[in-house]
């Protein structure tokens, strides 16, 4: 059958009914933080749910369950327990009857897991699952005591060759020590050729450090670097900080 429409104030005074029935003078009792979903789903009106899904629904058949308590239900949730699941949130619907009542529900007469998949369904509207499939991947079946060709040799050597170099150290430890040691400040820094490189001295320049690296053989920029590196060291008296 087609579902019945239960307007938002009808739902309003089914929620006062309830709560008097089951909380007024009775050992439940509500607490200050279930005012705001309380609060929440009072004023919100979902009872055009009904109209929008009643023709996914057929002529015949028992009466379903109210649309729109069914989606305030999915709503109460995701605001309270979205990490469950639906078939313990069931459950807690069993086991608090205020989510029950909020839902639109009264207590002990809960709709099942199957009509709440149905629902999705129907909310949903379209023919494929809006889930896409897991690709499974074909594996090459291996004989007895055959590993799997890793699909990246090499990959631990190469991280490890990177990262036990200076140039790549010096920038995750430079960082680190100004944000450990926020006391003072360094001026001027002497480091040996393994930082010589243009990242390096663009890094100290944010960092307001006066480079004093040591040449590197193989760059292109040896020359001008070499006669900047000598007017700067003729120039500098001390050093406060050395790293290597």
């Amino acid at each position: 059958m087609k579902p019945i429409l239960v307007t938002h104030e009808t739902y309003q005074n089914f929620v006062i009914e309830q709560l008097q029935k089951h909380y007024s003078g009775s050992i439940l009792t509500l607490v200050s933080r279930d005012l705001p979903t309380i609060t929440k789903l009072w004023i919100t009106d979902l009872s055009y749910v009904t109209t929008w899904l009643s023709d996914t629904y057929s002529l015949k058949g028992p009466t379903p369950r109210d649309p729109a308590s069914m989606l305030r239900s999915y709503l109460l949730f995701l605001l309270t327990n979205p990490t469950i699941g639906i078939t313990k949130w069931i459950d807690e619907m069993h086991r608090v009857p205020l989510y029950a009542i909020l839902s639109g529900f009264e207590p002990g007469d809960i709709p099942g897991v199957g009509t709440f998949y149905d629902f999705f369904r129907r909310l949903w509207g379209q023919e494929k699952d809006n889930i896409k499939p897991k690709i499974q991947r074909k594996r090459k079946k291996l004989k007895k005591g055959e590993k799997q060709v890793p699909k990246d040799p090499g990959i631990v050597e190469k991280l490890v060759n990177r990262f036990r170099h200076d140039a790549v150290s010096f920038v995750a430890s430079s960082i680190e020590f100004l944000q450990r040691f926020a006391l003072g400040t360094i001026g001027r820094m002497l480091l040996d050729a393994a930082h010589d490189a243009e990242a390096i001295y663009e890094l100290l320049h944010c960092q307001d450090v006066e480079p004093f690296i040591d040449l590197n053989s193989r760059s292109k920029k040896i020359i001008v670097q070499g006669v900047i590196f000598r007017f700067l060291l003729k120039v500098s008296l001390s050093v406060p900080l050395v790293m290597k």
